[in-house]
C-alpha cells in the first residue's frame, strides 16, 4: 500500500484540480512555473525549455495549459534520482514556440535567460491567485497545521522573493522573507493568513483540515487551562 500524502501534497493534488479562469490566468500560470522551476537547454542542438515537477498530476496540468495555450505537444518523462530514497520526479519539456511562449508571459529576458520576477503585466486578482497558485504547486511546501502553521515559497533569486511578498500584499497577505541554504524564502505562520491564502488560491479543503485542527488545539489549549487553574486552586 502506498504511503499517506503529507499535507502539503494534499494541498497541491487539491490545486491541480483547479482550471484557471481564462487566458490571462493560464498565462500567468504557465510564468510561475517556469519561474519556479523551468530552465531553459539545448536539446540535439535545438534549445528546449525543461519544468521539473514532484507529482505527476502537476506535469499533466501544466502540459495541459501549455498545449491549450500554444497548441504545441510538449512530452513528460519521469526521472529517478538517485538519493537513498529513489524518489522519481517528472520533467516536461517544449521544444518548440518555447520562446514565444515566454515572451508571452512576460518572462524572457533580454539575456536569453528566464527573468526572476512577477511578471509586470500581472494586475486583476484572479491572474495574481493564479500566479501564487502555480508558485505553490512548484515551489511551495505546508507545514502540517498538528505540528505547526507554516508555509513556504523556496526561491532563488531574492529580488524574486521581493516581488512575491509585494504581490502577495496586494492580496492583502502579509509575507516575510528569510534565507537559506542560498535560498531566498517568502513564509507565513499566521494561521489566520495561511487560511486566507489557501482560500484564495483554491485550496479550500486544506483550509478547512487546517481550521479543524486548530479549533481541536483551542479547545485542548482551553481544557488544559481549567485543569491547571482548579489543580492550583487545590493545592492552595
Amino acid at each position: 500500500m502506498s504511503a499517506e500524502l503529507s499535507y502539503s501534497h494534499r494541498a497541491k493534488q487539491e490545486l491541480c484540480r483547479i482550471m484557471p479562469r481564462h487566458e490571462g490566468c493560464v498565462l500567468a500560470e504557465i510564468a510561475a512555473a517556469c519561474q519556479a522551476s523551468g530552465r531553459l537547454t539545448i536539446r540535439q542542438g535545438r534549445g528546449a525549455l525543461e519544468i521539473n515537477s514532484e507529482l505527476p498530476a502537476q506535469a499533466r496540468r501544466l502540459f495541459a495549459l501549455i498545449k491549450e495555450h500554444t497548441g504545441e505537444i510538449s512530452y513528460i518523462r519521469a526521472v529517478e534520482t538517485h538519493r537513498l530514497n529513489k524518489k522519481k520526479y517528472y520533467v516536461l519539456s517544449l521544444d518548440t514556440a518555447y520562446m514565444k511562449l515566454l515572451e508571452e508571459a512576460g518572462i524572457y529576458g533580454k539575456d536569453g535567460r528566464i527573468t526572476r520576477a512577477v511578471p509586470e503585466w500581472i494586475k486583476r486578482t484572479c491572474c495574481a491567485r493564479a500566479y501564487i497558485r502555480s508558485l505553490f504547486l512548484f515551489c511551495g511546501s505546508a507545514v502540517d497545521p498538528k505540528k505547526a502553521y507554516h508555509i513556504e515559497f523556496v526561491l532563488h533569486d531574492k529580488a524574486h522573493a521581493q516581488s512575491v511578498v509585494s504581490l502577495l500584499e496586494r492580496l492583502q497577505i502579509k509575507a516575510r522573507m528569510t534565507t537559506r541554504k542560498a535560498n531566498d524564502i517568502v513564509y507565513i505562520k499566521d494561521a489566520d493568513t495561511i487560511s486566507e491564502l489557501f482560500a484564495g488560491i483554491g485550496a479550500h479543503e486544506a483550509m478547512l483540515e487546517q481550521e479543524d485542527t486548530r479549533i481541536l488545539k483551542d479547545m485542548r489549549n482551553n481544557v488544559n487551562r481549567v485543569v491547571n487553574w482548579e489543580t492550583a486552586n487545590i493545592n492552595k
